[in-house]
């Protein structure tokens, strides 16, 4: 008899995992730059290619390649700023973040969102 448990577990794994990366890119792009070998931490916006709203989110970057948190995917960044459309905000070096991190006591984001903009818990 098929166990449908057993069969689907790795894609549940898998699933809960990304579920649980949801609204928290500006913690864990901050870990990425604080842990690996990223040279800045970046905040912005993206637009979510799927519905077209356009949210705040962090990533982080070294030479020419992204590391999206939320997704846990490295793209080379001129994929990942087409695909995304994204807009730059503020790019933190290293000693920036460790700054900013103390500065406001959170992982950001550390710049006010402007009208229009969709912060990630309202997505």
């Amino acid at each position: 008899m098929i166990n449908i448990k057993e069969r689907c577990s790795p894609h549940l794994r898998e699933f809960d995992e990304k579920m649980d990366r949801l609204g928290k890119c500006y913690q864990y792009a901050y870990q990425a730059v604080d842990r690996e070998d990223y040279q800045f931490l970046v905040h912005g916006y993206i637009k979510d290619p799927i519905h077209g709203r356009v949210i705040d989110h962090a990533w982080a970057e070294a030479g020419n390649t992204i590391y999206d948190p939320t997704l846990n995917k490295k793209y080379p960044k001129s994929v990942y700023e087409k695909l995304f459309a994204v807009e730059v905000v503020m790019r933190y070096s290293q000693k920036e973040m460790y700054f900013m991190a103390e500065k406001f006591q959170h992982y950001g984001p550390w710049h006010k969102i402007p009208q229009g903009k969709v912060r990630w818990w309202r997505v």
